[in-house]
């Protein structure tokens, strides 16, 4: 085989991979983890001073913890008193038919525990969010379900 076909050669396998390359990023589904996400990023800040705001009373302890079958919220004593709006979100990166929004309302030790079998196996976000004397809390950690 001389040189000239070898050329050929290459260029056929080349293009052959690139066609590959690009049916296969077609099949890819990207999905947005926020819908509208820029009216969310516009109030952000609020959030980044809710965050601040648990983070300091938390000292780096966790909201969240998981036992095998059970996730377990624990909201802060101190934050009991006039408990509301809780809002808990699971937000799922790969498929956003597997995000949920629940209503966050622990008991009055401030536990507040939800079944994981529900849930299919993945990594989510988890979202916490309620209001305490006036005051916005908002806790964002990552779980691994169920």
């Amino acid at each position: 085989m001389n040189w000239g076909y070898k050329i050929l050669l290459t260029v056929i396998i080349f293009i052959l991979v690139m066609v590959f390359f690009v049916y296969v990023s077609m099949q890819q589904k990207n999905e947005l983890i926020e819908n509208n996400y820029y009216e969310k990023e516009l109030a952000y800040q609020s959030k980044i001073d809710a965050s601040a705001r648990l983070a300091d009373i938390m000292k780096g302890n966790t909201i969240a913890t998981k036992t095998q079958d059970t996730l377990h919220i624990i909201i802060p004593m101190e934050l009991m008193d006039q408990f509301s709006d809780g809002k808990l979100e699971f937000i799922n990166s790969q498929q956003s038919s597997l995000d949920r929004s629940l209503v966050l309302s622990p008991n009055e030790q401030g536990i507040f525990n939800y079944p994981v079998q529900d849930f299919k196996q993945g990594n989510y976000q988890m979202r916490i969010q309620w209001k305490s004397k006036g005051q916005n809390y908002y806790r964002e950690e990552n779980v691994t379900l169920p």
